[in-house]
């Protein structure tokens, strides 16, 4: 049967593409001043800045808008 991938943590991201065998690819992290509570992401586009007038001191790598 076919293996199962396990998405990127929320917050972490992989740039290395499809087929990976480890989840040590996960070593991007979403940005200061932005968060993603989705698992899967592969590019730092898909995390999401704080919202105008916001901003966040908690540093990269971040799971909530409540950092912001």
């Amino acid at each position: 049967g076919d293996a199962q991938c396990t998405a990127c943590a929320a917050g972490k991201y992989s740039t290395a593409g499809q087929g990976q065998t480890s989840v040590s690819v996960c070593d991007n992290e979403c940005s200061a001043g932005k968060w993603s509570d989705q698992a899967g992401l592969f590019e730092a586009a898909q995390c999401t800045a704080c919202v105008a007038g916001k901003y966040s001191t908690a540093g990269q790598g971040q799971t909530s808008v409540s950092v912001c």
